[in-house]
């Protein structure tokens, strides 16, 4: 259902920043080219103007001149003032055109493989520095929409028993995997470190002045690496120190209104003083809601009552724990909503059972375990038809 809708938005925002990056990142290039490759020449200052447009809402400048110069005896008329085209304010458009009156003589560059293309000033844009930074935003936001959207759905009543103390168990399984959760945080906050780069890569190009523009732009890029360094910093911390628990229940399907235990085995792949473990019961609610003329759709936590918890054993290098949990869902309360169908369905309910390790003075970690509850009239209808089917 919502996870779904996570998957595809994820998926639609990643193709949709791949694209812009792909655009503005071969801008970035073709700057970076025309910088390193364009050669000097003289050139003669022809048309000198600002052309002004209205738009819907505002006017927009953009800056008029044009240039002769001569390479190889061969006279060629240039336009680009810049490496690559920008946007233009009113103020940078007026100084611009007033540094280069007409008649005036001036350094071009030029490219000595094709010499009809040049530019007037080698002063790099920041522009495209800055729409592939928001692409780097976009790219780490889809991986985040992406991986949370898969989900396991409650299968508890199709997977085998298995004998644990001579008594059957079935197993849960996590609804993201330790490994897939924390994936979505690293590589979020990688492609945010990785497109660091760019700023990097302008300042360095544009030193001494990459403009007042520039410095804002890699100043707030340089702030938000902290936080995306301390993102990377915690998901590397609880991979090194957690897996997932391993979570039985005592029946296959549970009721509301019904208790049932919860056995909850942890390791941990490192040992913690004042560790401890805890379970509780969970209602996640999927909804779709209109509010005047827009629909709101989403997911909210609309009960949850975790229970006292157990300490870990942090005895020697490793530390582990095994609990057993009475927990149960309220009478009244809806069950587990069928969505094997596919069809949407709202609202809907997923009953989850929450696994929470705390741990003093370093990252926590919580794992959620779909499980499927039946509300007694449904599992009384079902007995009825059954018996009706034996009786024929």
């Amino acid at each position: 259902m919502v996870s779904r809708a996570y998957r595809i938005g994820g998926g639609l925002l990643l193709l949709a920043a791949l694209t812009a990056l792909f655009f503005f990142g071969r801008e970035v290039l073709t700057q970076w080219d025309r910088l390193r490759r364009y050669q000097p020449v003289n050139a003669t200052i022809e048309e000198s103007s600002v052309k002004v447009s209205r738009g819907r809402r505002s006017k927009n400048y953009k800056p008029l001149i044009y240039f002769r110069y001569e390479v190889d005896g061969q006279t060629y008329r240039g336009w680009r003032i810049c490496p690559v085209s920008e946007n233009w304010q009113r103020t940078a458009a007026n100084e611009v055109t007033r540094r280069n009156p007409v008649g005036s003589l001036r350094q071009a560059y030029y490219d000595p493989v094709s010499p009809g293309e040049g530019f007037l000033e080698r002063r790099p844009a920041f522009q495209p520095y800055f729409l592939s930074m928001l692409c780097g935003a976009g790219v780490a936001g889809a991986a985040l929409l992406w991986f949370s959207g898969r989900r396991r759905t409650p299968n508890q009543a199709e997977v085998p028993p298995q004998v644990i103390d001579g008594a059957e168990w079935w197993p849960l399984e996590v609804e993201h995997e330790i490994g897939r959760r924390l994936a979505k945080w690293r590589s979020g906050a990688l492609a945010m470190i990785l497109f660091a780069a760019l700023p990097v890569h302008y300042l360095i190009i544009a030193w001494p002045d990459p403009g007042m523009f520039g410095w804002a732009a890699c100043g707030a890029y340089a702030a938000a690496m902290l936080v995306f360094i301390g993102i990377w910093m915690h998901a590397s911390s609880v991979f090194r120190r957690f897996v997932d628990p391993m979570v039985v229940i005592d029946r296959p399907d549970p009721m509301a209104g019904e208790e049932f235990t919860v056995r909850v085995a942890a390791a941990m792949l490192r040992g913690a003083a004042g560790a401890e473990l805890s379970v509780g019961m969970l209602c996640r609610e999927g909804y779709r809601e209109k509010k005047g003329n827009k629909t709101h759709q989403g997911e909210r936590i609309v009960y949850q009552q975790w229970y006292p918890g157990e300490p870990l054993d942090t005895d020697g290098p490793e530390g582990s724990a095994s609990a057993d949990f009475v927990v149960g869902v309220p009478a009244g309360r809806p069950g587990t909503t069928d969505l094997s169908s596919g069809e949407d369905i709202f609202p809907n309910y997923t009953w989850l059972i929450g696994v929470r390790i705390k741990v003093r003075g370093g990252a926590d970690l919580k794992a959620l375990y779909p499980v499927a509850v039946s509300e007694p009239e449904t599992i009384l209808k079902s007995s009825d038809a059954q018996s009706a089917t034996e009786s024929e």
